[in-house]
């Protein structure tokens, strides 16, 4: 059904082109007397050739012809009284005896079937191109389901490209089947100029649109192939930065083109533009230095998405970078937008390698290098657990004994990791410190706190009723 109402507008369309454009000789001659003299007095009689001689020789008679003037008046005005109550819309044209040339309907009826077997063949094709673009489609999703999105998106702008230009060129063979020659009206200078300059407009558009894919497409890639490693990390950073660059410059080339084609003098509009970036850099100078700041950061390599880092007075994970600044989670899962220019120190806590680093602090009762011992044994289990063996890089290294505290003796250890995995493999370590003490009965020691009752008036101490139970173990 919506197939059959494309038809009909179409043909309707095509059909009062014919008739109301003026470009239809080949059908109807021109009905307001366009036929030749010589035809028109072959077709009157010799009463209409006397009334003719009569009339002629009354124009020279004044009175006959204000007379003649008064009766076609007359005509005029019945024939708009006939034409406002619509009883004859043709009257004055079948009493002013005006030859009408005949319509040529074979040719029309010709012509109407031809265009009408284009539309069919039109219609046709679109819906075979159709069909072919769908199994592309869903061969090459078969083949790679990661980008369906972007293979469809290609495939939709493909089908649009190829729909316009079967019913452009339909369009064209239709007018020239009714003797409308607009290759002939575009091949003038005017025409041809307004041709060329809106295809160089429609091929600067798509080609941009084809380079900015292709480049987006070779970046997301590159992005999906990134490793974890620190070539990827780098990678994930400095590749979103060159898109946009990248996407700036082709819109800008592009501008200039199509500015250019319309006939604007691009000149001074680029003298303009300098004068305000100028006057821009003179006001926004913070913006500047983000800038020039965050580049610096950026191509030293002091960080990269993923990192963990402190800044600002901030501390979480860099989750993206612009041009002028950086975003950051933190543990409780808040972004902290921090512009370039506030960056005076970066502390980088997964750059290469890093460290667990701990204080272990026991009784000043316990043997030193008996907690050592225990400490080492902790360490190769862990070492040996298939969870955390990739995590670590190096054997453990104690540093010693660290201090003396006010209620233990610190012993500070040390154990390298993978860049962002100390923090899992001290919380494990802790554990099962914590459970070896345990079981060797080292005591960990903890503030104590005394409690002080008083003294009543006489010095003495109130006395105080402590019932202790013991409990009993299943």
């Amino acid at each position: 059904m919506k197939l059959k109402f494309k038809l009909m507008a179409f043909l309707s369309f095509f059909t009062l082109v014919v008739f109301f454009s003026g470009s239809a000789p080949a059908y109807a001659q021109d009905i307001s007397g366009s036929a030749s003299q010589k035809n028109m007095l072959g077709q009157l009689t010799e009463d209409d050739k006397k009334n003719l001689r009569f009339l002629f020789d009354s124009l020279n008679d004044p009175e006959k012809v204000k007379e003649i003037i008064s009766i076609i008046e007359s005509l005029i005005l019945i024939e708009k009284v006939n034409l406002e109550s619509n009883e004859n819309k043709f009257s004055l044209i079948k009493k002013i005896k005006f030859n009408v040339s005949s319509i040529d309907i074979n040719k029309l009826f010709i012509s109407i079937i031809k265009s009408l077997a284009i539309i069919l063949f039109s219609f046709f094709l679109i819906r075979l191109v159709r069909i072919a673009l769908n199994k592309v489609l869903l061969n090459k999703t078969e083949i790679d389901s990661e980008n369906f999105s972007k293979n469809n998106r290609y495939i939709i702008f493909a089908r649009k490209i190829i729909t316009f230009s079967i019913f452009l060129m339909s369009i064209l063979l239709i007018l020239k089947i009714f003797n409308i020659d607009v290759i002939k009206y575009f091949s003038s200078d005017f025409g041809f100029q307004l041709v060329s300059r809106t295809l160089t407009i429609v091929l600067v558009i798509i080609l941009s649109l084809i380079l900015w894919s292709l480049i987006s497409s070779a970046i997301d890639r590159v992005l999906l192939k990134a490793n974890l490693d620190r070539s990827g990390n780098r990678i994930r950073t400095l590749l979103p930065l060159a898109r946009n660059a990248i996407l700036i410059l082709i819109i800008i080339t592009s501008t200039i083109i199509i500015l250019s084609e319309i006939g604007i003098n691009i000149a001074p509009l680029l003298a303009g533009a300098g004068i305000i970036g100028l006057a821009i850099g003179f006001g926004a100078q913070t913006l500047v230095k983000d800038i020039i700041t965050g580049a610096f950061i950026v191509f030293e390599n002091t960080l990269a998405i993923g990192d963990v880092i402190e800044v600002a007075n901030h501390s979480g994970v860099v989750e993206g970078m612009t041009i002028r600044t950086i975003k950051l989670r933190d543990l409780k899962g808040r972004i902290h937008t921090i512009p370039f220019s506030s960056v005076d120190t970066i502390v980088n806590m997964t750059r290469d390698y890093s460290f667990v680093v701990s204080e272990i602090g026991v009784s000043y009762q316990e043997d030193t290098d008996f907690v050592i011992d225990i400490i080492k044994n902790v360490f190769d289990d862990l070492r040996n657990d298939e969870t955390y063996k990739q995590n670590i890089i190096d054997q453990l290294e104690v540093m010693g004994l660290e201090r003396f505290d006010d209620s233990a003796v610190i012993i500070k250890i040390r154990i390298k990791t993978k860049p962002g995995l100390q923090w899992s493999v001290n919380r494990e370590f802790n554990r099962r410190i914590k459970y070896a003490f345990d079981e060797s009965n080292i005591e960990i020691p903890y503030p104590h706190n005394t409690v002080y009752f008083g003294e009543d008036k006489k010095g003495s101490s109130t006395s105080v009723n402590i019932n202790l139970k013991k409990s009993e173990k299943n």
